[in-house]
């Protein structure tokens, strides 16, 4: 049972020129909601709606430790950082870390992409959080 509520949640860092950029693909059946906060001062960074099946990317995420969090629900809230019925938020268990490295010749900054979707053997396991965690802005 405690498999079967594993995420497949794939990071993929690459080279790219220019800033850092977080991609989520949502292979899920309802709407998402992606949240990145400060992981030191837990403060709000960003957000960014994904619908399901469907996949959303921001390309200009600043160098820093974040914590990544994820909720689904039905109808977007008007602030567009929350869901009107909060059906369930997730973190994932480990920081993500966005870094400029620099080389004698190159600037190398990084593109994760993530997806969301539940599998048995998945090699991630979300870990639950308070529905107000998530929507405490």
């Amino acid at each position: 049972r405690d498999a079967a509520r594993r995420v497949n949640l794939n990071p993929v860092v690459e080279v790219a020129d220019g800033p850092h950029k977080l991609e989520v693909k949502n292979g899920n059946a309802g709407d998402a909601i992606i949240k990145l906060r400060d992981a030191q001062t837990k403060e709000f960074a960003l957000a960014f709606f994904v619908k399901a099946n469907e996949s959303a990317s921001i390309p200009w995420i600043r160098d820093g430790r974040y914590i990544l969090q994820f909720a689904f629900g039905d109808a977007l809230a008007s602030d567009c950082r929350n869901f009107v019925n909060l059906q369930g938020a997730s973190r994932a268990p480990d920081d993500v870390v966005f870094a400029t490295r620099r080389t004698e010749t190159q600037i190398m900054r990084q593109h994760r992409s993530y997806t969301l979707y539940r599998v048995i053997d998945g090699n991630m396991r979300p870990e639950k959080i308070d529905n107000r965690a998530f929507a405490d802005d």
